[in-house]
């Protein structure tokens, strides 16, 4: 019994995350990295004319599994609209998170 509130209590906090710190911008990408772990898996980055740094994720409570797709569409340059939640701490090396783009249209 405990086990099922301590996983709700874990919900309950990622969907405050997510609605309270969600955000949509645009911006303008000025450079886009990857850094590949021992683990095999890659984080995406990209950094904005701002040289804010933004890390592409997934999001699974969004149903959401398209961050190489997305990181392999993102041209230097280029304005998109972003759409993501979290915030930037940099001692944890905690970046905003990106689930969705899109290309600016002017």
């Amino acid at each position: 019994m405990i086990n099922i509130q301590i996983l709700f209590f874990v919900i309950f906090i990622i969907l405050l995350i997510l609605i309270f710190t969600r955000f949509e911008k645009e911006i303008t990408v000025k450079s886009k990295y990857t850094i590949h772990s021992s683990f095999g898996k890659s984080k995406y980055f990209i950094v904005d004319t701002n040289n804010n740094i933004y890390q592409i994720t997934d999001n699974l409570l969004l149903f959401q599994f398209n961050k190489k797709n997305n990181y392999d569409l993102i041209n230097i340059n280029q304005k998109y609209k972003i759409i993501g939640y979290s915030f930037r701490i940099n001692s944890l090396k905690i970046y905003p998170k990106i689930y969705d783009l899109k290309k600016y249209k002017s």
